[in-house]
């Protein structure tokens, strides 16, 4: 009996020693187990976070393409304005060469109609004098 004694305890020694190893196991497993939970509870909150930067970066990147489309629209807008106005600079410019020209031309004319109506004075001068020695001399000579 003493023998079945010893072994009882041995037995119990063993039993306990190994509930004491499981104990410790399920103690180590248990905080395995709480850092896995906060590390999945971290990892989804950064995964929410990333969610959450994804679609600020989404609504920015659609905001910032209709800008560019509205840029884009305002731009063509201005650059065919800008064509249109350089066609009427080179129209008017045109206008202006042609009006210039023609302005040059007119006086070139008045300057030769003014020395044409000065020689036609001079000559009607002349004639004038003319004539008035001509009627003295008819005049004198109907006295005579």
């Amino acid at each position: 009996m003493l023998h079945e004694f010893c072994l009882s305890l041995e037995e119990k020694n063993i039993l306990e020693r190994s509930r004491v190893t499981t104990l410790e196991q399920l103690a180590s497993i248990q905080n395995e187990m709480e850092q896995l939970r906060q590390l999945l509870q971290a990892t989804s909150r950064e995964r929410d976070e990333l969610a959450e930067q994804r679609d600020e970066k989404r609504l920015a990147y659609e905001s910032e393409t209709r800008e560019t489309a509205r840029l884009q629209r305002l731009l063509e807008q201005a650059e065919s304005r800008s064509s249109q106005l350089r066609e009427k600079i080179t129209e008017m410019q045109d206008l202006q060469r042609k009006t210039q020209m023609e302005k040059d031309v007119l006086g070139h004319e008045k300057s030769e109609v003014l020395d044409r109506a000065e020689k036609a004075e001079q000559k009607l001068m002349e004639l004038d004098k003319k004539m008035a020695n001509d009627n003295f001399y008819v005049c004198r000579e109907s006295y005579n």
